[in-house]
Order: structure tokens, then C-alpha cells, then sequence
């Protein structure tokens, strides 16, 4: 489909090209009969004395030199565009068979092989603007696939997932921003989304226990009915999160920041809150929440029991430059 609207392009860049170059041509062939008609009065005719026809003549072959001038240069830069667009046609080319290939790769049973088709993709999102969203949705669907939610079955993260995690959520050139991820039903032990830009993102029904949110900004994502068990939410900000039905058992809420927590669709409730493992310095939270919590359940605003308890030292794996 993009290979023919290309076609599409250059094919009317062509005939708009030709149309301007038959508008010079007529152009130059009406000036010639006139030329021809005035050269041949001045030749023939007595209407000039010898010296204003030798100026009338050389006028007359500086307006055709410019014009041979400009048709020189409309004839080059048709020729320059006509290379730029074979080039564009080459790169098109080039794009679609290196993507094919790397999609192959994906499927392959070999880390190594899945890696080289992961960041073959990035390297197209990189420079391709046509492609970026195709190669975003095929990286979510890659990451449901591999790992689906299954009953009673632990489910520690690949490495290929976490590079996957890391160069979506945590690429500096933001190429996907304003892309909605859909990570919903997977199951994931261990992620690590530390420092991660979780916009938009929706992890309903996910297991993502033992993961590490620490630092990042996660703004209208969906956890409802997300099993976050064991999480570090460390200096974790957040902004309109859905958390209905979320089960934070063991979470750790450190300096976490709430924005709009009193959004009806937050639903963070006491009963959620109550089974974390520490919510100290959060901010945010309403005033009567907070002190229901400290009231009825001190040990969450204990800092000895979180430094005796905290072992959330997960670090992400090492990422290549792309």
C-alpha cells in the first residue's frame, strides 16, 4: 500500500513536470516566431538605422539566451528530482524487505535471532514515520504473545521482553509517544519499569508481580484487576491511574506522588492500601485517607519495618544503542 501510493506521488510530480515543461516550450516557440518576425523587419525593413538594429538584435539574443538559461535549469532539477525519487523508490525497497526479514526473525527460537529482528524494527521506527505505529503495535503484540496470563504458572520475564519494555517506555527520542500500548492479560514476574513514561498504557488483568515502577511517570494507565504484588512504586508519579480491583498486597508507596487522586476513576481505595507494604512521605493522597491508614494500620508508616523488608533490587538488562 505505501509502495503505490509513492507511485501515486511521483506520478503526478511527473505530469506536473512534463505540463510546465510543454507551458516553456510553447512559450519559447511563440517567441521565436516573433523573434523571426522582428529579426527579419530589422534585416529587411528601414524602420532602424544600422546601430538600433544591432542593439534591437542583441536584446533579442539576450532574451532567448535566458531563456535557454532557464529551461537549462528546469531540465536539471527535473533530472535532480527524478534521482531523489528513484532513490526514495531504492530506500521504500530496501524498507519493506528489511522489514519482512526482521519479522521473520521475531518468530525464531533463537534469542540472538529475535534481538536482530527487535532492533531491526527500531531502527525503521527510527527513520521511518510511515512505519513507527505498525512497528509499535507488532512490538505490544509481540510481548501479549510471549506472554500470556496462564493459571498457577510463574512467569518470569525473557530478556527479549524486557529489551522490548526498555525501548518503548524508556527511549529517549519519545518516538512513540502519543501511541497507546495494550499490555493487557499478560503475565510478567520481575518487569522492570523503572524510570519508564507509562502513558497511556493499559496492564488491565496483567500479573505484574515483583515488578519495579520505581521513578516512573505513569500517567492515565489502566491496572484494574492488575495483581501488582510485591511492586516497588518508589517515587513513582502518578496521574489518573485506574486501579479498580488492583491487589497491591506488598506494594512499597515510598515518596510516591498522587495527581487528581480524588479522580472517581482512580478508585484507590483503604481496603487496597492496607495490604502495601510501606506508604511513607506519599503525596497527594487525601488527608482523611491518610490518616485512616496511619490509625488503623501504623506499621505502613514504619521506616524500620521497610528498610528491614525492602529486597526489590531489580536493574534492567543492559540495552545497545539503537
Amino acid at each position: 500500500m505505501k509502495k503505490n501510493r509513492i507511485n501515486t506521488i511521483l506520478n503526478l510530480e511527473n505530469a506536473k513536470i512534463f505540463i510546465i515543461l510543454f507551458i516553456l516550450l510553447l512559450c519559447a516557440g511563440a517567441l521565436a516566431i516573433i523573434c523571426s518576425s522582428t529579426i527579419t523587419r530589422i534585416i529587411y525593413g528601414n524602420c532602424y538605422s544600422g546601430i538600433e538594429r544591432m542593439e534591437v538584435l542583441k536584446f533579442i539574443a539576450q532574451i532567448i539566451g535566458g531563456l535557454a538559461i532557464i529551461l537549462g535549469l528546469f531540465i536539471s532539477n527535473w533530472r535532480a528530482k527524478s534521482i531523489e525519487q528513484n532513490l526514495r523508490i531504492t530506500e521504500d525497497g530496501n524498507i519493506t524487505e528489511r522489514f519482512n526479514q526482521a519479522i521473520t526473525n521475531l518468530a525464531s527460537n533463537d534469542l540472538s535471532i529475535r534481538l536482530g529482528g527487535i532492533y531491526a524494527l527500531q531502527r525503521i521506527a527510527l527513520k521511518s514515520d510511515d512505519d513507527r505505529s505498525s512497528i509499535f503495535e507488532i512490538f505490544c503484540s509481540f510481548i501479549r504473545q510471549r506472554n500470556q496470563n496462564k493459571q498457577n504458572q510463574i512467569a518470569i520475564i525473557e530478556f527479549d521482553t524486557q529489551v522490548l519494555l526498555n525501548l518503548i517506555f524508556k527511549n529517549n527520542q519519545n518516538i512513540y509517544e502519543g501511541l497507546k500500548a495494550d499490555l493487557s492479560g499478560i503475565a510478567l514476574d520481575g518487569a522492570n519499569f523503572s524510570n519508564a513514561k507509562l502513558i497511556f498504557v493499559d496492564f488491565s488483568n496483567s500479573v505484574l508481580k515483583n515488578s519495579n515502577f520505581q521513578n516512573a511517570n505513569i500517567v492515565f494507565t489502566n491496572f484494574m484487576n492488575a495483581k501488582l504484588s510485591k511492586s516497588d512504586f518508589y517515587k513513582a508519579r502518578f496521574t489518573n491511574p485506574l486501579f479498580e480491583n488492583a491487589i497491591l498486597d506488598d506494594c512499597i508507596f515510598y515518596k510516591s506522588v498522587f495527581v487528581n487522586y480524588n479522580d472517581p476513576a482512580t478508585k484507590l481505595t483503604i481496603e487496597q492500601f492496607k495490604t502495601s507494604k510501606t506508604m511513607i512521605d506519599c503525596e497527594g493522597i487525601p488527608e482523611d485517607i491518610l490518616n485512616a491508614l496511619k490509625n488503623n494500620f501504623p506499621d505502613l508508616f514504619d521506616f524500620n519495618k521497610l528498610t528491614d523488608n525492602k529486597n526489590f533490587t531489580n536493574t534492567p538488562p543492559y540495552i545497545p544503542n539503537i
